[in-house]
């Protein structure tokens, strides 16, 4: 009988394997997309590609000449670029092939893509996901992450465990801190309650509203500010409404 078995160097893999293979790969560098965004956002990137006016298309070498802290790395443009085809990769950016024109040579260009919308400052209180996504990236929160397996194993608040005090402990003891939290969380309020206040109509009949745990109160302002009969009172703890800004109703 002729061996049936086949040489696993040589038998192509059936789809499902080959489809888990590439997600095992992915999850090794699945840091990569989210520390290289950060990159660009701390760079200026986003809000460079952003600023042109529309069906602008921008070289990693143009992108570098005008981002707000000029490189003095010769090869930032280069190591730009490998930044640039990977968030062009999943979609943050457009991508294209031009002819420079010399020696028949091709660049890449890129462009914003849709999502950048979303992490730029559009001006006029739009809101932005940028300084939420910079906070689940900041040296606080890795700190806590590394201890999740604390709260499995002990019962143990990983917060807790990576700083000694809660997180509303820490943020009313570090003023640094708390400032970037309120005003993350505000900024990603305010792209949201648009976006609720333009298809929810909920809010015509209220008379009285309390948002608990509300923050600085953006949340709240919002929809008063589209229903001004509304009474809000806006619930937090007491460092939190300190520096809380007053509005109208």
């Amino acid at each position: 009988m002729a061996n049936q078995l086949q040489d696993p160097l040589t038998t192509p893999p059936n789809p499902s394997d080959e489809a888990m293979s590439l997600q095992a790969d992915s999850l090794v560098t699945t840091m990569a997309l989210p520390m290289v965004l950060k990159a660009a956002l701390e760079l200026g990137v986003i809000e460079t590609i952003t600023a042109v006016d529309e069906g602008v298309w921008l070289s990693s070498y143009e992108i570098a000449l005008h981002i707000p802290t000029k490189p003095t790395n010769p090869e930032a443009p280069v190591l730009l670029d490998r930044m640039l085809t990977l968030l062009a990769n999943h979609s943050i950016l457009k991508h294209r092939m031009v002819d420079t024109g010399e020696n028949g040579e091709t660049k890449t260009v890129y462009a914003a893509g849709p999502i950048c919308t979303f992490f730029s400052n559009r001006g006029a209180g739009s809101g932005s996901l940028a300084p939420l996504f910079m906070i689940n990236l900041s040296e606080v929160y890795f700190k806590t992450w590394m201890h999740l397996k604390d709260v499995i194993l002990e019962g143990k608040n990983a917060f807790t465990s990576a700083h000694g005090k809660s997180f509303f402990e820490y943020t009313c003891s570090n003023q640094q801190f708390a400032e970037m939290f309120n005003g993350a969380i505000s900024d990603a309020s305010r792209l949201t309650m648009k976006k609720v206040l333009e298809v929810y109509g909920g809010f015509e009949d209220v008379n009285t509203l309390v948002d608990v745990g509300g923050g600085n109160g953006t949340a709240i302002s919002l929809v008063i500010s589209k229903y001004p009969h509304i009474q809000g009172i806006n619930l937090d703890i007491a460092c939190v409404i300190t520096d809380a800004p007053l509005y109208p109703g």
